[in-house]
Parts: structure tokens; C-alpha cells; sequence
């Protein structure tokens, strides 16, 4: 089975279901001006293979956007993308990636009181 790929930044990768992503990447790419922009559409979107057991094969490309090298064993955190956004999916992100925007994330429930 294919999933698709969108490489956000270093450390952050969210996987899509091809249903819900394609409309939205054929989108992206009718109204790309330029061959720049359709070249960056195409770096960022990418079909990646899920394995029968749940098992998503990563790329040199993706694990370098990770941060890690094929072959290697990191520690990764997974969560699902938030409900209300569309489309759904999950990220994968580094353990660094993800304390960093936890870091930085301006919101607290202390914050409320």
C-alpha cells in the first residue's frame, strides 16, 4: 500500500492517505507558476510504502529530513494530526524536533487560569 509524504522541515514528516492527499497535491501543482515551485511540489509530496504489517519503508531522503541515516534505529514520536484539520493523517517527528516545539509552544493549561 502507498501513503503520501509531505516533508515539512527537518525533523517533521506527515503521512497522508492518497484519497485525501492527491486532490489537494494535483491542486498545489495546477496552480504552481513556475517550474520552481512545481520542482519544490514534487520534493515535498512523495509516495512512500506501507508495508502489510504496518511498517512504513522510509527513503535516504525522509531520514535525512529526520535527521538519521538509513540503517540506523532512532528514536522517533508519532501522533495522529489533530481533529478538525484535513486532511488527517499522523506526523513523525524527532525526539529533538518535538521537544523543541513543545518548548516553544506558547500555550499552557496554567496559562488559562
Amino acid at each position: 500500500m502507498q501513503v503520501t509524504a509531505e516533508l515539512m522541515c527537518p525533523g517533521l514528516l506527515r503521512i497522508y492517505s492518497p484519497a485525501d492527499a492527491q486532490p489537494l497535491v494535483d491542486r498545489l501543482k495546477a496552480e504552481a507558476a513556475d517550474l520552481r515551485q512545481a520542482a519544490t511540489l514534487a520534493d515535498r509530496y512523495r509516495p512512500l510504502k506501507l508495508n502489510e504489517g504496518g511498517r512504513l519503508v522510509l527513503t535516504k531522503e525522509v531520514v535525512a529530513l529526520l535527521g538519521f541515516a538509513l540503517g540506523e534505529k532512532p528514536l522517533l514520536y508519532t501522533q495522529p494530526i489533530p481533529t478538525g484539520f484535513s486532511p488527517t493523517g499522523i506526523e513523525i517527528m524527532s525526539i529533538e524536533f518535538r521537544n523543541s516545539r513543545l518548548i516553544t509552544s506558547d500555550r499552557s493549561l496554567v496559562d488559562l487560569e
